[in-house]
C-alpha cells in the first residue's frame, strides 16, 4: 500500500460499521434496535449521579473484554479506549477483513471525543478534591490523544493516528479526516468515528443548564427540556471505492460531500445563518441540489433552542420542500464526542434498509415544521445528510449516498 500517487478524485465509502452502544454491540443488534425504536435510557450504574435531580444514561452493557475475543490490548487502555478498539474490531469483521491483513498498512485511526478517559478522569479529581495525592503520570493517561494512539497499537498501522476533540461534533471532523486522507494517499484503508465515556462531568454541565430529561429524549417535542447522557463508540471503516470493488466488499455508501466551519457566535446557541453556510457547502462539494436530499440526521438534542435553531438553519436552505428527518438521539441519549458517528451509522441503515423512527414524540411542536416518522420506514433513501453541531459553533455535516454498483 504504497501512500504515493493518490488520486483528489478517489471516491470513498463505508464498508464496515462497528457500533458499540446500549442499543446492541456490532451493527446487526444496532440496526435492529433502530428498526424497533428502542429506548436505551435507564438507570445510571457505571457512575454516582444519586445527588443529581434527573439520573437516567444509555451505557454499554458489556462486562469485559474477553468475552469480545479482543487479545491482549494496549497498555493502559481505559473504557474509552476498548470501546473504541471493540468497535474497530467489529468493523473489521463487518468489512470482511481480518486484522492480520492490515498489520504494518498506513491504516489511517481519526477518532472524535468530548472528554476521552472521562471517568478516570472523575476520579482523579476526586483524589484532588480530597487532598489526595495521585501518581505522577495520571494525567497522561487520560490523554485524548490515546484513543486513537491506542487503536492505532492494536492494528500495527503505519498510518497516522488523530483524536479530534470537537465535542458533539467531532465524530464528523474526524470522518471527513478520514476522507481527506485516503484521497491524498496510496492507503486504501481508515478508520473512523469516535468515543466517549458517561462521566459526571456531563450530568453537572447540563443539570446547570437545566438542559437533562428526566427519563427519556423528546427531541422536537412542544414540552422537550433537553438531553439524555450516552456513552459508546461508533466506528466506521472508510475504504477507496477500487479497493472495495476489488475484494467484492458490501458497500454500505459513499461519502459524496461534507462542510464545516466554526461561526463562534455563542459557546451554547446555534447559529442558523451560519449552519445554513455549512449546509450549502456540503451540498456544493457533493453536487447535490438541496431537491436531492432524501433524508436528513438532525443532530436533535432535545433542548430547545437546539432543535428549534437547528429547524431554522435546515428551512434557509430547503425552504418549505424539507425531506424526511429524525434525531435517532431519542433512542441512543446524547453520546457527545460518538453522537456523530452514531449518526453516521444511522445513514447507513437509512442507505440499506430504510428511515430510523423518532420515538418518545407525543406532541411536535408547531414552530418546527420537519416531516418526521414515529415509526420505521423500511423504504431505502438513496442520499442522506447527517447533521452535527459542538459548542462553541464547531458545525460539521457530511452527505452520502447509496452504491448501486456493489462488488
Amino acid at each position: 500500500m504504497s501512500q504515493l500517487n493518490a488520486s483528489p478524485d478517489e471516491r470513498i465509502v463505508v464498508t464496515g460499521l462497528g457500533p458499540v452502544h446500549a442499543l446492541g454491540i456490532g451493527r446487526e443488534a444496532f440496526f435492529n434496535s433502530l428498526a424497533a425504536g428502542v429506548d436505551g435510557a435507564k438507570p445510571a450504574r457505571s457512575i454516582e449521579v444519586s445527588n443529581y435531580k434527573h439520573q437516567y444514561a444509555c451505557e454499554v452493557d458489556l462486562a469485559d473484554s474477553d468475552q469480545c475475543a479482543l487479545g491482549p490490548l494496549p497498555e493502559g487502555c481505559e473504557k474509552a479506549s476498548l470501546y473504541a478498539i471493540l468497535g474497530t474490531q467489529l468493523a473489521i469483521d463487518d468489512a470482511g477483513l481480518r486484522r492480520e491483513e492490515l498489520k504494518n498498512q498506513p491504516v489511517g485511526c481519526f477518532i472524535g471525543t468530548t472528554d476521552g478517559e472521562s471517568q478516570r478522569i472523575d476520579a482523579l479529581v476526586t483524589r484532588l478534591h480530597n487532598a489526595e495525592s495521585v501518581p505522577q503520570n495520571s494525567f497522561d493517561a487520560v490523554a485524548h490523544a490515546r484513543l486513537s494512539r491506542n487503536i492505532n497499537l492494536y492494528l500495527d498501522s503505519t498510518g497516522p493516528a488523530y483524536t479530534i476533540g470537537n465535542a458533539c461534533s467531532a465524530s464528523n471532523a474526524a470522518l471527513v479526516s478520514a476522507v481527506e486522507y485516503l484521497r491524498s494517499t496510496g492507503a486504501d484503508f481508515a478508520v473512523c468515528g469516535g468515543s466517549d465515556v458517561a462521566c459526571r462531568k456531563t450530568f453537572s454541565i447540563f443539570h446547570r443548564l437545566s438542559a437533562i430529561s428526566e427519563k427519556h429524549c423528546t427531541l422536537f417535542d412542544l414540552n422537550r427540556i433537553g438531553i439524555i447522557p450516552a456513552e459508546g463508540a461508533s466506528i466506521l471503516l472508510l475504504e477507496k471505492l477500487s479497493s472495495a470493488l476489488a475484494r467484492k466488499a458490501k458497500i454500505y455508501g459513499e461519502v459524496v460531500g461534507y462542510g464545516m466551519n466554526c461561526d463562534a457566535t455563542h459557546m451554547t446557541n446555534l447559529n442558523p445563518d451560519k449552519i445554513k453556510t455549512c449546509l450549502s457547502r456540503c451540498l456544493e462539494t457533493a453536487g447535490l441540489a438541496p431537491e436531492e436530499v432524501d433524508y436528513i440526521c438532525m443532530h436533535g438534542t432535545g433542548t430547545p433552542a437546539n432543535d428549534l435553531n437547528e429547524y431554522q438553519s435546515v428551512q434557509k436552505v430547503f425552504g418549505d420542500a424539507i425531506p424526511l428527518c429524525g434525531s435517532i438521539k431519542s433512542m441512543t441519549g446524547h453520546a457527545m464526542g460518538a453522537a456523530a458517528g452514531f449518526g453516521a451509522i444511522a445513514c447507513m441503515f437509512a442507505l440499506n434498509h430504510g428511515i430510523p423512527p423518532t420515538i418518545n414524540l407525543s406532541e411536535q411542536d408547531p414552530q418546527i415544521a420537519i416531516p418526521l416518522t414515529a415509526k420505521y420506514l423500511p423504504q431505502p433513501v438513496n442520499v442522506a445528510l447527517n447533521n452535527a453541531f459542538a459548542f462553541g459553533g464547531n458545525n460539521a455535516i457530511v452527505a452520502f449516498r447509496r452504491v448501486n454498483t456493489l462488488g
